[in-house]
C-alpha cells in the first residue's frame, strides 16, 4: 500500500464504525419506545379495571346502604317497629328568636 492510502483507510473505517453505531443506537432506541409503548397500554388497561372496579364498588355500597334495604333487615329481621310519631318536639316562640336575632345583627354591625 502506498503512503498515501493509510489517512484514506482510516477514515473509511472510521465512517463504518459510525455508521454501525448509529444503526445499533437507532435499533436500541426503537426498542425501547417499543417497550415503553406497550408499558403504557398495559398500565391504561390496568387504570381502565381499577376505575371499572370503582364502579362497581360504588354501585354495591349503594345498593347496601339503600333506606328500603335497611329498613326491611329492620322491620323483619331486627324486630323493630318504625316510628310514627317524633320523639322530641322542639317549640320555640317568633318573637324571642326576632329579638335575638336583632341583637345580635346589632353585635356585629
Amino acid at each position: 500500500m502506498k503512503k498515501g492510502s493509510k489517512p484514506g483507510i482510516l477514515i473509511i473505517l472510521l465512517l463504518l464504525v459510525m455508521a454501525a453505531l448509529t444503526v445499533l443506537s437507532y435499533v436500541g432506541i426503537k426498542k425501547k419506545c417499543e417497550e415503553l409503548t406497550k408499558d403504557k397500554v398495559l398500565a391504561s388497561e390496568d387504570l381502565d379495571n381499577a376505575k371499572n372496579r370503582r364502579i362497581s364498588l360504588v354501585a354495591q355500597l349503594q345498593m347496601l346502604t339503600s333506606e328500603e334495604r335497611i329498613s326491611g333487615i329492620a322491620i323483619n329481621e331486627l324486630g323493630m317497629k318504625k316510628r310514627t310519631e317524633p320523639v322530641i318536639e322542639f317549640k320555640a316562640d317568633n318573637d324571642k328568636i326576632e329579638r335575638i336575632s336583632r341583637i345580635l345583627k346589632e353585635k356585629y354591625d
